[in-house]
């Protein structure tokens, strides 16, 4: 559903606060109520439009193996309880970074969310290759059929090694947020929709909610 067309359309923000503050208020408790920008997260997406979006569940990463995306998604599962690689929406505390994926988003999970980051990569599937060219070291000059086949006969061995470095950890949103030392790190979040808000509508309705928030 679209909630505005255009920023100079919204003629009571309140409404639209109001929204965020029924639909997103675990997220909003557990940030301080986003008084402050570093404590937002943004998203890239192919469409312009603001609204509540369904969060896509057994979703395929178009730049990760599926063997690879499978065994991260059991490892994801057995040790923070939820396949965080295929049903979660990924997001980031960066705007640039979300830009490379699209038109940014302000987002807002609505209900009841959890979260799992990487205390060491930004991109889990720009590191991957990064680990496998490390494994690999003079064959990563092979053809790309050929590391393919390598990768996925070690894949079950390499992938659990390369998360366990990743020092991933569930929840810590108060680390995640603080300062620049995780600026532009990947985080995934469980939730089943979240509120997005383009850049011609954000604005507004951030200066409204830190209006709201500091009454």
């Amino acid at each position: 559903m679209k909630l505005i067309e255009v920023a100079e359309e919204i003629t009571d923000v309140n409404v639209y606060v109001d929204m965020i503050y029924d639909k997103c208020l675990p997220w909003l408790k557990s940030t301080n109520f986003s008084k402050t920008t570093e404590m937002l997260i943004h998203r890239g997406m192919m469409s312009r439009d603001d609204g509540e979006k369904k969060v896509r569940k057994g979703r395929y990463p178009m730049d990760t193996d599926s063997g690879v995306h499978m065994v991260a998604n059991k490892w994801f599962a057995e040790n923070f309880g939820h396949k965080y690689r295929s049903d979660a929406v990924f997001v980031t505390n960066s705007q640039v970074q979300a830009k490379r994926y699209g038109h940014k988003h302000l987002i807002y999970p609505v209900g009841d969310f959890e979260v799992c980051w990487s205390r060491k990569y930004k991109d889990m599937s720009l590191e991957w290759n990064r680990f496998v060219g490390r494994k690999l070291g003079d064959e990563y000059l092979l053809s790309g059929d050929v590391i393919a086949e390598i990768v996925n006969e070690n894949e079950d061995e390499w992938v659990p090694e390369f998360l366990e470095q990743g020092r991933y950890v569930k929840g810590q949103l108060d680390e995640y947020f603080h300062g620049t030392r995780y600026n532009g790190h990947e985080l995934m979040v469980k939730c089943d929709s979240y509120l997005a808000f383009s850049e011609r509508t954000s604005h507004t309705i951030f200066r409204a909610l830190m209006k709201r928030a500091n009454k």
